[in-house]
């Protein structure tokens, strides 16, 4: 194997919600609003795939709903 074969590139989801598959939480955020609840607060950093793998996880901070006390 010929090191600079295969496709390697950088990860970033497009979409605005958590994907545990290519996704890890290092942070939460505490919200009240259920429509944020999963949703990607801070991309903190890049994740990486080699040939299709995952090789290193996006690290990002998401919000957490919960439900505000009476």
């Amino acid at each position: 194997y010929e090191i600079g074969q295969g496709d390697w590139s950088s990860d970033v989801c497009s979409s605005d919600l958590f994907n545990p598959k290519t996704q890890r939480v290092m942070k939460t955020i505490e919200t009240d609003d259920p429509a944020k609840d999963n949703v990607i607060a801070e991309h903190i950093r890049k994740g990486y795939r080699w040939d299709g793998q995952m090789l290193k996880p996006e690290l990002v901070a998401i919000y957490k709903y919960k439900k505000p006390q009476a």
